[in-house]
């Protein structure tokens, strides 16, 4: 019998860099080696019924699928062309298939992303789908509408609304500012759950470079106001915060959770939200 319940796992949710990184002896990275913790770069599964659809295609996708047990995936839809959400990209498409039965799957992406492809992944045999923005694309009860973000000069951009038959919503835009038409917000707000950006939700972060701390600026993310303001305008129920490092907060996430609004959380690798 069929329950309708979309289910949402966090397959990745890291930075570029993920977690642990390198050598790093700072105690929150010390802490994921020595408990075998792994944060992967970004990836979601949506499921409902028997439909399993993937959100971005980092290069931990075999590790990803492994570790939550797919046997099958109906589609994958791509974000953008950045390495830490598109080049998984040889796991499904390489002809040696390093990800067993999956060279079929359809990969949804805009034209942007498809032409860089064409140009760094020409060797691989892939099912592309070129997605149109604002047309919604059908599996079962469950709908999926691209809609163009602003992230990157001069880089088209997908968010992505996922609808089932209950009218139950997901919005997900990782690393997007905002979406690039404003009345986009008509078809994103008041979701069940938004899946957005975080790295700097407690504001600028420092590293240390050659010995001295210096402020990590990456100013195609959104900062701490631009992120209220996109949380505001969403108005979504629930809200789940990606690529947040410990390691760059120096905070742990119950830490971190702490000071973030009462609807705004962060999401952790292995974290499962349902909606019933």
């Amino acid at each position: 019998m069929k329950n309708n319940n979309m289910k949402i796992t966090f397959l990745g949710t890291g930075t570029p860099a993920a977690m642990p990184i390198g050598k790093c002896a700072c105690t929150y990275c010390t802490k994921y080696r020595k408990t075998g913790l792994i944060q992967y770069r970004p990836c979601v599964l949506i499921q409902e019924n028997s439909i399993n659809l993937l959100l971005d295609l980092g290069p931990d996708i075999r590790e990803q699928i492994i570790k939550a047990e797919l046997e099958k995936i109906d589609a994958i839809f791509v974000t953008h062309s950045h390495f830490d959400h598109l080049w998984g990209l040889p796991d499904i498409g390489a002809e040696w298939g390093w990800v067993s039965g999956l060279r079929d799957t359809p990969i949804y992406v805009n034209n942007g992303i498809y032409d860089y492809c064409q140009k760094f992944f020409s060797w691989l045999k892939i099912n592309y789908k070129i997605i149109e923005h604002g047309k919604p694309y059908q599996f079962q009860n469950l709908k999926v509408t691209s809609f163009e973000g602003r992230h990157s000069p001069g880089q088209e951009a997908s968010l992505f609304s996922i609808k089932n038959a209950e009218n139950r919503k997901i919005v997900y835009m990782p690393d997007v500012k905002r979406p690039k038409k404003k009345n986009t917000f008509s078809y994103l707000k008041n979701a069940d759950i938004a899946i957005t950006d975080g790295m700097f939700a407690l504001g600028p972060v420092s590293i240390e470079v050659f010995g001295k701390e210096q402020f990590l600026l990456i100013p195609t993310h959104p900062n701490q106001n631009q992120l209220h303001r996109l949380w505001d305008a969403l108005n979504a129920k629930k809200v789940y915060l990606m690529q947040v490092s410990e390691h760059l907060l120096k905070k742990n996430i119950e830490e971190i959770n702490s000071k973030l609004p009462s609807n705004v959380k962060v999401a952790y690798d292995g974290l499962q939200v349902i909606l019933q």
